[in-house]
């Protein structure tokens, strides 16, 4: 196995999204693995928004992604941040 890191920068903030993400070589097949933490008070749209833009600078169809991480989600957010990330997974074929 070898794997390589992906510079998630310009992405990160201290307040709103913290994100970083490897690129992972097994064998024949490569796993983009990436990590994001929300904070609590950040702000949603901010951090929806560059959680699409990290998604779409490493979305290839050759590549399958790994997302995990703690996205803080309050349940008063429940009827409008669900539909936001599915959105931003599926666009391309991201599932």
């Amino acid at each position: 196995m070898h794997c390589t890191n992906i510079n998630m920068d310009r992405y990160s903030n201290e307040k709103d999204i913290k994100i970083c993400a490897l690129k992972l070589h097994i064998l024949s097949h490569t796993i983009i693995l990436i990590t994001v933490y929300r904070s609590p008070t950040g702000n949603i749209t901010y951090f929806l928004n560059n959680l699409e833009a990290a998604l779409n600078q490493v979305y290839n169809n050759t590549v399958d992604i790994i997302l995990c991480g703690n996205f803080n989600i309050i349940i008063s957010m429940i009827r409008t941040v669900p539909a936001k990330m599915a959105t931003t997974c599926t666009e391309d074929g991201q599932k």
